[in-house]
């Protein structure tokens, strides 16, 4: 990938959602769909848009008609492109966003749907409004606040942020704390209004 940070970031995103099991749905950069399966449910839905959810809703499909999945952990592909902070905030929002709505017009086996992090991330923004509370509140000072915050942070994340030190070094790791923070508040965000949305069009779908 690219140097820069957030392009980097984005590649380790997606290789340890990818290696840790996905969602099970597919990302069409780089999958095989058997032509039969491809048939039999329709293809692509070409009212998607493409750059948030086509692949998403296409496993999704697969995955409600009990098509396996099979994933070579021995492939790797990185993302050749250059990503910066606001491209990534609105790639966060518009998946979130797109991935609420569609979740509610589309699902059918709603047990079965996951959001990458969905566990950490509802985690990660519990600890946020503790964090704001009790220091709104004046309990203790802002400085061993802030860093109980960072260790809860980090353990709730603990398997993404060994996952880059592993990948990467201990800075990039720091800074990405920060980004996980703010990338799960974006998603909670953008999902909510995805998911109202849904409410309202899914019956027009």
């Amino acid at each position: 990938p690219y140097s820069n940070f957030f392009s980097q970031y984005l590649n380790l995103l997606y290789k340890h959602s990818i290696l840790k099991g996905g969602e099970k749905t597919i990302y069409t950069s780089f999958c095989v769909v058997k032509a039969g399966w491809f048939g039999k449910i329709g293809g692509f839905d070409e009212s998607v848009p493409r750059q948030y959810a086509d692949d998403l809703i296409l496993g999704w499909k697969l995955y409600d008609q009990t098509a396996k999945f099979a994933l070579l952990k021995e492939i790797e592909v990185e993302h050749y492109k250059k990503v910066t902070f606001i491209p990534s905030v609105l790639y966060w929002f518009f998946h979130g966003y797109y991935w609420g709505k569609y979740s509610v017009i589309y699902r059918k086996r709603l047990k079965t749907q996951k959001l990458f992090h969905r566990k950490e991330g509802i985690l990660t923004v519990i600890a946020m409004f503790l964090f704001l509370l009790i220091t709104y509140f004046g309990r203790y000072n802002l400085s061993f606040n802030i860093l109980i915050f960072l260790c809860l942070i980090m353990g709730i994340n603990f398997n993404f942020l060994r996952f880059i030190r592993r990948e990467t070094d201990i800075l990039f790791a720091f800074k990405s704390i920060w980004i996980i923070i703010f990338q799960h508040l974006v998603y909670l965000f953008s999902a909510i209004l995805g998911i109202l949305n849904g409410l309202l069009t899914r019956r027009k779908v």
